[in-house]
């Protein structure tokens, strides 16, 4: 007899599991029908973070080769307006003007900025002019 009661119990402990499963099941599938119903109604949307400006486009020229004045001595102010405007087009900053004025000087001119340069004296672009 004591056989059947353990089984008696046994099946009674699996009939309460069952409809704890199938009480379970239910309340899953009320809960998945929810989702989807949400899911179905057109919700407004939120709207989207701002996204930054895009900058402007930086300055660029088309490429091409340019005959930069070299300055000997001679016609300075020609050669001057001539690597101002070089300058100006290649978008050369107030500051590198100064050292890159040296690759466009030579012979009795370039001799003038070297010495002048070791002095001192050339401090700026605009004290060279």
């Amino acid at each position: 007899m004591l056989e059947h009661n353990t089984c008696q119990a046994s099946i009674e402990l699996l009939d309460e599991d069952v409809a704890t499963l199938t009480h379970g099941h239910a309340e899953l599938k009320s809960k998945l029908k929810s989702i989807m119903d949400r899911l179905a109604t057109p919700t407004i949307p939120h709207p989207s973070p701002k996204t930054p400006p895009t900058p402007p486009p930086v300055q660029t020229k088309p490429h091409m080769k340019l005959d930069v004045p070299i300055f000997d001595g001679q016609d300075p102010l020609d050669w001057i307006f001539k690597i101002q405007q070089f300058f100006d087009y290649q978008f050369i900053p107030e500051a590198e003007r100064l050292t890159a004025t040296t690759f466009y000087t030579e012979g009795p001119a370039l001799s003038w900025y070297q010495w002048m340069y070791r002095n001192g004296f050339l401090t700026s672009w605009s004290a060279m002019l």
